[in-house]
């Protein structure tokens, strides 16, 4: 699997909460504005299981236009999906 050098396992928030979860998961994709990233990527990178990525990435997207969910290549595995990422110009608009 093919992997940026950015791409490392990190811990969750402690609590275990969507709350926790989603701003960990901001300031993970925030260090790289651009990435997109698959779910699946994002369950690695933050060891946790692929339901609780989907749930973190869906609340993410909803609170905040910055982080944008959209079919594209993920900039990891490289596969066709539904990846989120962080938008800068987007975040300073909003």
């Amino acid at each position: 699997m093919l992997r940026y050098r950015w791409l490392r396992p990190i811990r969750g928030g402690s609590d275990g909460s969507v709350d926790s979860g989603t701003a960990t998961l901001r300031q993970f994709l925030q260090s790289s504005p651009g990435e997109a990233l698959c779910d699946a990527c994002l369950a690695f990178a933050l060891e946790i299981s692929l339901e609780q990525a989907q749930a973190l990435t869906d609340a993410l997207s909803k609170q905040s236009l910055a982080f944008p969910r959209a079919a594209q290549a993920c900039a990891s595995c490289r596969r066709q999906m539904f990846t989120i990422g962080y938008a800068r110009r987007t975040a300073a608009k909003s």
